[in-house]
């Protein structure tokens, strides 16, 4: 079965990311009926997919097919699907663990540079600057290598970091230039992200940040005990008060 944004038991996940500029908006289809649209620059919600048989899966745009796909996947599992230039498709496997006090990152390499008219892949590196120290010295200087030699159209691991506020650089492998500069990007705790790095429309990097998982907030134990104690006293209340 297809059911958009849901998450049933036992089920799969699949999810489409369209980070190709020449691409109209595409449709995806499970087993011959649509599930979903999805624009430029955007990734869609999860389709949840009976996990432990094939599904055929068709992506389209402005009337023509783009790819198709006959994933069989586990219970639990979850996927991208990422249309990252025009007739270039990946499969992604998300990890959609989290952890106790730390934030989970990775980096999706869908940025081309272009020659005649045609992708050139690159690899890239990708940095982090603790933004407490920015302004005070060049951003990137000393910088924390999150990921390096990352290829084209895959994804890095998952990097654990310490929750706060980073500035993230994105640059070609091995040089000194920034290709792109996210500034202010806040990582939470008990939180698994992508961080989706492609060319935009105008033939400049763009970068897009997801929590693709989050844990929900967890209650200090004073206040579980505040509503304990508040459970007992409304539960003596309403036994002295009972009816006879």
């Amino acid at each position: 079965g297809v059911a958009p944004t849901a998450w049933a038991q036992g089920a799969g996940r699949v999810r489409v990311a369209h980070l190709a500029p020449d691409v109209p908006i595409v449709q995806l289809s499970v087993d011959g009926r649509p599930a979903l649209r999805v624009g430029f620059g955007t990734v869609s919600e999860y389709v949840a997919l009976d996990a432990g048989r094939a599904h055929r899966l068709a992506l389209e745009a402005a009337g023509a097919r783009l790819a198709e796909a006959a994933p069989t996947l586990r219970p639990g599992e979850a996927r991208t699907w990422a249309l990252i230039a025009p007739g270039v498709m990946a499969w992604l496997s998300d990890d959609l663990a989290v952890r106790a006090g730390r934030a989970r990152l990775r980096v999706v390499h869908a940025l081309p540079s272009e020659s005649g008219g045609r992708p050139e892949p690159f690899p890239l590196d990708v940095y982090a600057l603790d933004a407490e120290v920015e302004g005070k010295r060049r951003v990137g200087e000393r910088a924390t290598p999150l990921v390096q030699g990352l290829e084209f159209g895959r994804a890095s691991p998952y990097v654990e970091l310490e929750p706060g506020v980073y500035a993230l650089e994105v640059r070609r492998a091995g040089a000194d230039g920034v290709l792109l500069r996210l500034q202010g990007v806040r990582l939470e705790a008990r939180t698994a992200g992508t961080l989706f790095v492609f060319r935009g429309e105008a033939g400049r990097a763009r970068g897009l940040l997801l929590v693709d998982a989050e844990a929900p907030s967890e209650l200090p134990p004073a206040v579980w005990l505040g509503l304990a104690l508040w459970a007992l006293l409304l539960a003596r209340f309403v036994w002295v008060h009972r009816a006879p």
